[in-house]
This record gives C-alpha cells, structure tokens and sequence, in this order.
C-alpha cells in the first residue's frame, strides 16, 4: 500500500488515495476492511473522520497487470470526492464495491501511463 494524496471535506474529515496490491486491511482501528487488487496495482480511497475513525475504502481497478495509483483527492462543496492519478493496461473505474458495482466504466491506457479523474459521490458509490 502506499498512499500519495490526502484531502479533506468541510466537515473534517479526511480523504486518502494510492495504489495498493495483494490483499491489504485498511481499517487502522480494530475493525477489518478487507480488499484484493483485481490486477497488478489498484486505486483506493478511504474516508476518516477528523479524529482518524475509521468510514470506509473503495477501490476501482483492472484485471491481470493493469496498474492504477490515485495521486490527487480533493472534495467539492457538495461533498463530491475527486480522485485523480494514471494508470496504464485496461482499467475498470467503477467502484469494484457492492453495491456501487452496478455499473462499469473500463478504459485502455494509449500510452505508458494514461491520466484519470473519478467523482465518487459522498458514500463512495458514483
């Protein structure tokens, strides 16, 4: 796991985004959140409140060696999380979260490593 970015809403509390692979639990309390890269290298963001408890992450990422990394959070007025990092390989960048996983958004790199920008909506979901 390594995180590249941290931002935070109004209210205080705080947004952090990277890459994580393998099997990684983000709840730094003595809660478990769970999550497994689909491919090489995922994006994740995780919510925390003003005190460091614990929301939750979500993830979006591609299959086999698709490598993404979040680089940049930042939050809107409206409490709208935007995620913005590159990836390269076919990315799917909508949440790979239930239920937020309805949908799909998948994209292939032209180059080495291609820019992208995510609004997930205050839960996480989009």
């Amino acid at each position: 796991v390594h995180g590249q970015a941290v931002g935070a809403d109004d209210s205080g509390n705080v947004f952090v985004t990277g890459g994580f692979s393998g099997t990684v639990d983000f709840d730094p309390g003595g809660g478990t959140d769970s999550l497994t890269s689909a491919g090489g290298k995922d994006i994740f963001v995780s919510k925390l409140d003003s005190t460091g408890a614990y929301f939750w992450t979500r993830q979006s990422g591609g299959t086999f060696d698709a490598t993404e990394s979040g680089q940049g959070v930042v939050v809107d007025e409206p409490g709208n999380i935007l995620v913005c990092g590159t990836f390269w390989g076919t990315a799917q960048f909508a949440p790979l979260w239930a239920p937020c996983n309805e949908s799909t958004d998948e994209h292939t790199a032209t180059g080495n490593f291609d820019a992208f920008l995510i609004k997930y909506l205050p839960d996480g979901c989009w």
